[in-house]
């Protein structure tokens, strides 16, 4: 979540809760672990108020290529021995899974609202 802050300069937790692909109530407790280790900053939106703009502090700036080359370590053992054009594939067949899975979610709530 650093990572992804740092990346985009700023963002919200509904912008954190898609592209992780979790709830924004859990987005919102884990960022607020973050906040209180100094990492994240959150301030109001100014044209809505009900927004709150998240930014990582100079702390989080520090740690940001810290985290950033352990993730690329990690993935790179994990994948280790897979050819990049099976790796490719795989993110392609993720990704479909998912938009799947959100289209499923998606009519289900129709389903759900229309009973």
């Amino acid at each position: 979540m650093v990572l992804h802050c740092e990346e985009e300069g700023e963002t919200t937790a509904g912008k954190l809760a898609k592209v992780m692909g979790r709830d924004k109530g859990k987005i919102t407790r884990f960022v607020d672990r973050l906040e209180a280790g100094g990492f994240l900053s959150r301030r109001s939106d100014p044209r809505d108020h009900r927004l709150q703009i998240i930014k990582t502090t100079n702390r989080g700036r520090r740690v940001a290529p810290h985290l950033r080359f352990r993730f690329e370590e990690v993935r790179r053992q994990f994948f280790q021995g897979i050819l990049n054009v099976d790796i490719d594939r795989f993110e392609v067949l993720l990704a479909q899974l998912h938009a799947n899975a959100e289209r499923l979610c998606a009519e289900k709530a129709r389903k759900g609202a229309s009973s």
